[in-house]
């Protein structure tokens, strides 16, 4: 080992939807849209409740990690709202770029239920987050 050798460390950092560049443009109006972040390497999930939430991140010498920005979608459900995000198949290095179209329907507030429609691309298992508003 070379005593004179610089130190490494771990790199540090943190990730927001703004840095997304279709996500700027996509939700410029909607500045309090919520996203769900996905860490491939350690699984770790977090809710940005805005565009500029962040999610630390951090990095091993050497190190990589996928991070996957899914837009909540927020369903009436009864007399309350739930907020859905389609995390795709797992497994994969970026299981939500398995997901080719999202949408929803019957979302009426005459107590009807909504059907949310996914075309995906690929086969495995398919996960999905949903939780009250």
């Amino acid at each position: 080992v070379d005593p004179n050798a610089p130190e490494v460390t771990n790199a540090m950092g943190v990730i927001r939807a703004t840095d997304v560049e279709c996500f700027r443009s996509q939700f410029s109006s909607k500045p309090n849209q919520s996203f769900l972040a996905l860490s491939f390497r350690n699984n770790h999930v977090k809710v940005l409740r805005s565009l500029e939430d962040e999610m630390s991140i951090t990095l091993a010498p050497m190190g990589s990690d996928v991070i996957t920005l899914i837009p909540l979608t927020q369903i009436p459900f009864g007399n309350s709202t739930l907020e859905f995000a389609p995390l795709g198949l797992l497994g994969k290095i970026n299981g939500a770029g398995s997901i080719l179209n999202q949408a929803v329907k019957g979302r009426g507030s005459d107590g009807t239920a909504a059907t949310i429609q996914l075309s995906l691309n690929g086969v495995g298992s398919f996960c999905f987050a949903i939780r009250p508003l």
